[in-house]
């Protein structure tokens, strides 16, 4: 297939209008992809043995309600540098962080202990190792479960 000059332009001048509208579309989705200068604390829930997939405590970053967290699904929040709380609905466990600007966290949420009526979620801060490899089978978050999508993102993470 032998394509002629004007058929080159056309295509090129139709790839990059179809790259512009991805990135203006890309750029009006709130808590996708983070600007310049933010930390981005990847929060987590690998969905273990015994972890009541039922159950959907809420996220909270700094006593604001982020996103419902289900088993075997990850988010991210991206936030300006500084200190920051994260906790689960329960409050019983806490991950104080100081983050810095362009610094990627990372917060797992466990069931600690009770039955299906009286769970515990524990909030711990991971490396970048360990919550990698928990991290690769897991999907990203459905949007109907975020609750600030000014500041979370449901994008992989895996390649930041």
């Amino acid at each position: 297939m032998r394509l002629s000059g004007r058929r080159i332009v056309f295509l090129g001048s139709a790839a990059v209008s179809l790259f512009v509208a991805a990135v203006a579309l890309a750029q009006d989705r709130p808590g996708v992809g983070a600007t310049a200068g933010q930390a981005h604390v990847v929060v987590y829930r690998t969905g273990r043995h015994r972890d009541p997939t039922m159950i959907k405590p809420s996220v909270y970053c700094d006593d604001k309600d982020v996103a419902l967290m289900y088993a075997k699904r990850f988010f991210t929040i991206n936030l300006a540098p500084g200190k920051h709380r994260i906790s689960s609905s329960d409050e019983h466990t806490v991950v104080s962080l100081d983050a810095e600007s362009g610094v990627t966290y990372y917060v797992r949420l466990s069931v600690v202990r009770g039955l299906w009526i009286n769970n515990t979620f524990k909030v711990e801060q991971v490396d970048a190792s360990t919550a990698q490899k928990e991290l690769a089978p897991l999907k990203p978050a459905e949007t109907k479960h975020v609750n600030a999508p000014e500041i979370v993102s449901i994008e992989a993470i895996l390649k930041r």
